[in-house]
């Protein structure tokens, strides 16, 4: 009988996550996985009971860890120009991190199709919808504090979530930082008024 490795979740974690990264969840192997992180599948079953949860806790470690930065941009303290302008730019820098595949692990990795035929799917989704709400209460406050947006916030924050889609999507087809930090600025311009 083969000895079980023990390595430390978080690395696990991130290994898991490059993989569902590379190859998206639906085409990523428990074999694959295994090459990745050096265990067997009965470890890996054992540690987080199936390849969706798994595929749940590399999310939550990419958001942790990686996303955070990002979070941290909306900020309802500050203008929305500035919040969203800082925020946008940050997630340019975050989708063409040098550690990382290009790109979004949050807008690539979910599996194809659509919440009703993909697990994956819907739990991307959740995230995206649950990043949807934070920016739109932003919004809101902002637009108490008298901001003046060009359209309302859920509007706002279902555009930014797309822009995010799109702008990670255009880091995997190749364009630069600089186009895609020109395309961020203009979209975060494009929230509020003068």
């Amino acid at each position: 009988m083969p000895r079980t490795r023990s390595v430390p979740e978080i690395e696990v974690l991130e290994q898991a996550m490059r993989v569902f990264w590379a190859k998206g969840y639906d085409r990523a192997s428990v074999a694959d996985i295994c090459k990745a992180t050096g265990l067997g599948p009965s470890s890996i079953y054992n540690a987080f009971g199936s390849k969706l949860e798994l595929y749940r806790q590399t999310l939550k470690h990419y958001m942790d860890t990686y996303g955070s930065p990002v979070m941290k941009c909306m900020d309802d303290s500050i203008p929305a120009s500035r919040s969203l302008h800082e925020l946008l730019r940050e997630y340019v820098n975050l989708i063409f991190e040098p550690e990382t595949p290009p790109g979004s692990y949050l807008m690539q990795s979910g599996g194809t199709g659509v919440s009703q035929n993909s697990e994956a799917c819907a739990i991307t989704n959740e995230t995206k919808q649950s990043i949807a709400n934070v920016i739109q209460r932003m919004l809101e406050t902002r637009q108490q504090a008298g901001d003046k947006l060009s359209a309302p916030p859920r509007t706002l924050a279902i555009f930014l979530v797309m822009t995010a889609r799109g702008l990670s999507q255009l880091a995997c087809d190749g364009y630069s930082p600089e186009d895609l930090i020109a395309v961020a600025d203009l979209a975060s311009k494009s929230c509020v008024l003068a």
